[in-house]
């Protein structure tokens, strides 16, 4: 794979041939850890929508330049930082998942 500064690159086949058999020309690709944007320039070189994020700035930024050296008419949406409330556990619906008591 083509080093582009990020520690687990893959080459761009990989997505490119998941992409051309489990998606038709004009839909949507959706990768939610997107890294330097692999699978990003696969699917926008298939003929495909991307929809894709990342944890890391740097990988996005990095992602956004190999997309745009691809086509710049691409267009590339920055993201936007998720704020999670303070005191989240507190404030949680969500159970976690426990072993029944056992009767004595």
């Amino acid at each position: 794979a083509k080093q582009v500064g990020h520690p687990a690159p893959f080459p761009e086949e990989l997505p490119r041939r998941a992409i051309q058999l489990y998606t038709f020309t004009n839909e949507v690709v959706l990768d939610p850890f997107m890294g330097t944007g692999s699978t990003a320039l696969a699917a926008v070189k298939s003929g495909r929508h991307f929809v894709g994020y990342d944890v890391s700035y740097e990988y996005v930024e990095l992602a956004e330049q190999r997309l745009d050296a691809h086509d710049s008419s691409t267009k590339f949406k920055p993201p936007s930082p998720i704020k999670t409330p303070k005191n989240t556990a507190k404030n949680s619906t969500r159970k976690s998942a426990k072993a029944p008591d056992k009767k004595k």
